[in-house]
């Protein structure tokens, strides 16, 4: 009488798994710290980006102040002249600022033109595959993958008689 088996004969191999999981254990410890390091890359690049857009807007401000300087704006005089010799027009009252604001310069004009709220920081996801795999323990994690690979290839298959 033949023994009953609850799998067909073939079905599962304990050696697939640990082919399997040794696979996944070195893919993780491989592609884990790369995709933190591509993340650090793409938040550097978003940074950038705002900071040339900014750079752009400043420089259109400055490029408008300037032209309304060399068209002779009336309202671009009157802001440099109260601004920079003290000079009001008739009829106007002059109102005590602080010095230090800095409100009536042309950089406090172009600054309050061009600012833009910085982007909040990302939250760092740390967990305990990438710790394991970005920390001092990423060779032992490789090592213990390539060793459940090799596990794997020497176990006998579902049936088969180990060499005794």
């Amino acid at each position: 009488m033949r023994p009953h088996h609850a799998l067909p004969r073939g079905f599962i191999d304990a050696g697939w798994l640990f082919i399997l999981a040794g696979l996944a254990v070195c893919g993780a410890a491989l592609l884990v710290p790369a995709q933190q390091d591509l993340e650090v890359v793409t938040i550097q690049r978003d940074q950038l980006q705002a900071h040339s857009l900014s750079s752009t807007r400043r420089i259109a401000a400055y490029d408008s102040v300037l032209q309304g300087l060399q068209e002779q704006d009336p309202v671009v005089m009157k802001r440099l002249a109260s601004s920079q010799l003290n000079l009001l027009a008739e009829g106007e009252t002059p109102i005590l600022l602080d010095a230090s604001v800095g409100t009536g310069t042309v950089d406090a004009w172009v600054e309050k033109s061009t600012w833009q709220d910085p982007a909040p920081p990302p939250l760092a996801r740390d967990t305990v595959l990438a710790s394991l795999s970005g920390g001092p323990y990423r060779t032992l994690l490789i090592a213990s993958g390539i060793f459940c690979v090799f596990l794997g290839l020497l176990l006998p298959g579902y049936g088969e008689k180990s060499p005794a």
